[in-house]
């Protein structure tokens, strides 16, 4: 079963956001908070948060996508939008190019336009292959699984990621990640998850995508680079580009207020 939170429920218009690898529906309240005039749902994916593993199928961007279709034909009114973070973005890409009148208009945050595996961006992020495919897959399990829940592994990870210079504001984005990146379902759906991850993008869906789509982006982001963005983007006729300065891959931490500007701007056209 898919756990989903369902926030200012008695709002019209209705955004479903779909979470990024090692996310729960937590990350992105900081973005809803400032958006209380939209109704959100907003799930765990399955193996995260409150979402138990799936049983018979592997944890995948396929995968997902059906459980996200799935949870969207169970809900009482349709949502108008979709919101999607990081790996959340492959999810929604997908979504929308297999089902074009699901939703009106998407919108991503720091999307996944390319590969992050591939050229120089390997060295960026190989800490992440080898943490993960150890843990997951080559130790002892009771090892690994000690390794996949550190939380100070989670702080380096955090301080690896987070750009902003402001300590209160660190402060908080270390205890999110330190707090809510241990919620996982065990090691095998994580790595079936990273796999999958790692190894789609955006871009696969291009031909597919037609409807408003939102690229919010930030410039220092080390995982989704911002020459990616801009590459993708100019090959899709209804995409815009916000670039966001002196951010990387969480601005929905570092940069809720700004994300939110953009947003209302492009749900209004």
């Amino acid at each position: 079963t898919i756990h989903y939170w369902d926030y200012n429920s008695d709002q019209k218009k209705t955004i479903l956001v779909v979470h990024g690898f090692r996310g729960t529906h937590h990350g992105l309240e900081y973005i809803i908070k400032l958006m209380p005039d939209y109704r959100f749902v907003v799930p765990d994916l399955p193996g995260f948060g409150a979402s138990q593993p799936l049983k018979s199928v592997p944890h995948t961007i396929e995968t997902y996508t059906d459980c996200i279709y799935n949870l969207i034909q169970s809900l009482d009114t349709k949502p108008d939008y979709i919101l999607g973070h990081s790996m959340g973005t492959i999810i929604a890409a997908r979504l929308v190019s297999q089902h074009p009148d699901i939703v009106k208009k998407a919108i991503f945050i720091n999307p996944i336009s390319a590969n992050p595996s591939k050229g120089l961006g390997i060295l960026k992020i190989f800490p992440g292959y080898v943490y993960h495919y150890a843990a997951g897959r080559y130790l002892p399990e009771k090892i690994g699984m000690w390794i996949l829940s550190n939380k100070y592994l989670f702080l380096l990870g955090s301080a690896t990621m987070t750009k902003t210079k402001d300590k209160a504001l660190r402060k908080v984005i270390h205890w999110n990640h330190m707090e809510y990146m241990k919620r996982f379902g065990g090691r095998k759906s994580l790595l079936e998850a990273f796999e999958s991850s790692n190894q789609s993008t955006i871009a696969q869906y291009k031909d597919d995508l037609h409807l408003p789509m939102l690229f919010i982006a930030g410039q220092k982001d080390d995982i989704a680079s911002i020459k990616s963005q801009r590459a993708l983007v100019a090959q899709l006729e209804t995409a815009e580009l916000v670039e966001l300065e002196n951010v990387g891959h969480i601005v929905h931490y570092e940069k809720p207020r700004e994300a939110v500007a953009a947003v209302h701007e492009f749900l209004k056209k």
